[in-house]
């Protein structure tokens, strides 16, 4: 990778560890219980919109180790977000679904969080915002492929 490359994916990378230090903030400004990680979120809306859910493939799906997994799952079983039950044809099969209070739980941080995305991004015009959405779309798009 040449010297130029290499500074941008540098300022790329420093620019998303920012980015996700503030996403994370977003959460952490609500200071209440029960308030998820990112990643939890991230699970959440996985499971509702793949539900049920294989615990393998929810994993696999996030990028984690099932030890990991079992360790976050356990965290939102515990918080009553979400259920874990064996299926009935094979047993191995962990599936993974949301409850009606982890459906609510995940509305509302959705929100909050979409209100403070709104703050964040306010100062950015509707111009750079759309530029901005549309190369994160773009490499996406790449990425899943």
């Amino acid at each position: 990778m040449n010297s130029a490359k290499q500074k941008d994916f540098s300022r790329f990378f420093n620019t998303m560890l920012k980015m996700r230090k503030i996403l994370d903030q977003t959460l952490d400004d609500n200071n209440g219980d029960n308030i998820p990680t990112m990643l939890q979120v991230q699970a959440l809306k996985t499971i509702k919109e793949n539900s049920p859910i294989a615990a393998s493939k929810l994993a696999s799906r996030l990028q984690m180790s099932p030890p990991a997994l079992t360790q976050m799952t356990d965290r939102l079983i515990k918080s009553r977000f979400i259920t874990r039950k064996t299926n009935n044809d094979d047993r191995r099969l962990i599936l993974l679904t949301l409850t009606n209070e982890g459906e609510v739980h995940l509305a509302s941080i959705l929100k909050i969080m979409e209100q403070k995305a709104n703050q964040i991004l306010d100062p950015i015009s509707a111009k750079d915002l759309q530029t901005i959405v549309t190369i994160f779309e773009d490499f996406l798009q790449k990425y899943e492929k």
